[in-house]
């Protein structure tokens, strides 16, 4: 069953109350100029509005006809979508976009879609009102519970990725996200990432943490001399090790088997740690050895739990992948042939970047 956030009702209602208003003023600056207008009556040139039950008169051949047309239909399926009347609420709808095509005409028909249970159908009327405009926010986020509905998270969440970029600080748009993540990762029958709490412990048992943190940092700091990571525990940690150090995470990398990725990392990678892998990929490891960077990047992208992970990256992690890619595509298009670009752009399109 289709979920609809308070807030996007609220936004519906407040959009709906200004329109209103608008067409209040609208309907007394045309009564104005009609009552100037020598040779015609007030009865004659008096603006046609929506009244219930009463169907809107048919559009005129002239521009302020058809505005007028689409904007009556507009408002009757207005009032028959707060009264419930979904399916009549519809055909209001769809007589405004014959009269004229609007993103938000096609967004309000999506909703009424919605709301009747044709997720199909309100998925259509979404992607029309962003070929419309694609900065319209409500779009986005009705197509992206349209295909929640038809069983499609990854591309909801693909959606409200969309919808964030345009609302960032939008608290209902990111627990949508999450919720839709969720449903992706149940389908596929990955678990859930755990959630760690750190729990305070003695001071001899700190000590010993920090004592074996100091001597791991050690270690790292000579990837070369380094066994290669059993588990994806042990490359987790071993990578916290080079944090800020683009050379020591380039030796690193040159050292694991791309092939043995999806193995190691299982069920262990993260969005902060798939973010930090490519990021050094592209960045560090791709100018001196472009062949076996991009084989990790293909390696990553072959993890079992990958497109679940790719979608949970933060949009500041996306941002930064996105300009070392650029940059990184017209190096290898420049220097290094176009097999290894064919490549790169197909590990790019995997990640969803």
């Amino acid at each position: 069953m289709i979920r609809h956030s308070a807030e996007d009702a609220q936004s519906y209602t407040q959009d709906l109350l200004k329109w209103q208003e608008e067409q209040s003023q609208a309907d007394l600056r045309r009564r104005q100029a009609t009552s100037s207008h020598d040779g015609s009556s007030a009865a004659a040139q008096a603006p046609v509005r929506s009244r219930a039950g009463k169907a809107p008169a048919p559009a005129h051949s002239n521009d302020t006809g058809v505005a007028d047309n689409e904007g009556e239909w507009r408002a009757k399926g207005n009032a028959e979508f707060k009264a419930g009347r979904y399916d009549a609420a519809i055909e209001a709808y769809t007589r405004a976009l014959a009269a004229k095509a609007t993103a938000a005409g096609y967004g309000n028909r999506a909703l009424a879609h919605l709301r009747s249970g044709d997720a199909g159908k309100a998925e259509e009327d979404a992607r029309q009102a962003l070929r419309v405009d694609a900065s319209f926010l409500k779009a986005w986020q009705r197509r992206a519970a349209a295909r929640r509905a038809l069983g499609r998270p990854l591309a909801a969440v693909a959606d409200l990725e969309e919808a964030l970029r345009l609302e960032p600080t939008s608290k209902v748009l990111a627990a949508e996200r999450l919720a839709c993540i969720a449903e992706a990762e149940a389908a596929e029958g990955i678990k859930p990432l755990t959630t760690w709490r750190r729990i305070p412990g003695s001071q001899a048992g700190q000590e010993a943490a920090a004592a074996a943190a100091a001597a791991v940092a050690q270690r790292m700091s000579k990837p070369g001399t380094l066994p290669p990571p059993r588990t994806g525990t042990e490359l987790e940690l071993a990578w916290r090790g080079l944090r800020g150090d683009a050379a020591a995470q380039a030796a690193y990398l040159a050292a694991l088997d791309p092939p043995r990725l999806p193995t190691l990392l299982g069920a262990a990678l993260t969005a902060p740690l798939l973010a930090s892998l490519a990021q050094a990929a592209l960045a560090a490891l791709l100018p001196e050895q472009p062949s076996h960077a991009v084989a990790v990047l293909e390696g990553l992208a072959a993890t079992p739990r990958f497109r679940v992970v790719a979608m949970c990256m933060a949009g500041a992690q996306r941002a930064e992948l996105r300009g070392a890619w650029d940059a990184a595509a017209a190096a290898a298009a420049a220097a290094r042939g176009p097999d290894l670009a064919g490549r790169l752009a197909a590990a790019r399109r995997a990640f969803g970047l």
